[in-house]
């Protein structure tokens, strides 16, 4: 079976437990009529889905209850030496993972390459000879499949980074990437009054105060602050973690407009509230 496959049949079986927790033996048999292959619960489970025994002994995935503040948040970036997965490599990997407000766990690797083109030498500052002593693709993939768990792989510009991944993943660790996937860029879309949304104009925007860009570790060290300011200004039915990446998902406009733009001659991009300036100052404090 294709990794695509394998993924439409997921949310097909996401979809299904969003209306109703199966017994083992139905979720399995939803498994053998969705996915033909020699697929089971533990395998799905390995590959970062998270799914869980109710009390009533039933199966379901966790995301779909648990409270955000319970759950855990992978924050990803990487730094390529080019944009295609089929002929490109992973040049360095850099995550933040989260839970509560708080960061519990970093991790951060080059990785060795064949070689660096110079335009990706000057954007990033890597060069090829920083690789040659970096653990191999295999390596940094089997220790960032270690630290995903079944955590929630968060990024901005989710696809990219889960679709370079992915295909690595398959390629060298022979096991697909199914962890839930929530994207900042459409998060932020939702969330927050910008005239644009790129990582590097929120940064500066909202004051993030991370000098650095085009290095994975402080990307998603930024992704993750700007998640935080989204997570102030979400409508209040937002209570589980699924309901915050469906909620990401929707039509690209705001739930609300901050008042105080619409009556200003020159729009400000994100009127920063009191609570957003000292969420900030915690931040700048932890990071």
């Amino acid at each position: 079976m294709s990794d695509s496959l394998l993924h439409k049949d997921i949310q097909a079986l996401i979809a299904r437990l969003k209306h109703q927790d199966l017994s083992l033996g139905m979720l399995e048999k939803s498994l053998s009529r969705l996915i033909y292959d020699e697929v089971n619960l533990e395998y799905l489970k390995a590959c970062g889905l998270n799914f869980v025994e109710t009390s009533e002994n039933l199966i379901t995935l966790k995301n779909l209850k648990t409270p955000l503040k319970d759950e855990v948040f992978s924050f990803i970036d990487l730094e390529t030496t080019g944009s295609c997965p089929l002929k490109h490599e992973i040049l360095e990997i850099g995550a933040v993972q989260v839970k509560g407000g708080e960061i519990i766990n970093r991790f951060e690797t080059l990785v060795k390459v064949k070689s660096v083109p110079d335009y990706i030498a000057e954007l990033t500052g890597i060069a090829y000879e920083d690789t040659l002593n970096a653990p191999s693709a295999h390596e940094a993939l089997q220790e960032l499949r270690l630290f995903l768990g079944n955590s929630v792989f968060v990024a901005h510009n989710a696809n990219f980074d889960y679709n370079f991944l992915g295909r690595y993943f398959v390629e060298k660790l022979h096991c697909p990437l199914l962890n839930l996937k929530l994207c900042t860029l459409d998060l932020s879309k939702r969330a927050i009054l910008s005239m644009r949304y790129s990582l590097s104009f929120l940064k500066e925007l909202l004051g993030f105060g991370i000098e650095v860009s085009h290095r994975a570790y402080a990307d998603a060290l930024a992704s993750y602050k700007l998640f935080e300011i989204c997570l102030l200004n979400l409508p209040s039915y937002i209570k589980t973690t699924m309901d915050l990446i469906d909620f990401s998902k929707c039509a690209n406009t705001l739930i609300k407009r901050p008042p105080r733009a619409r009556h200003q001659e020159t729009l400000v991009p994100f009127p920063l509230f009191e609570k957003t300036k000292g969420l900030l100052n915690i931040i700048k404090a932890t990071s």
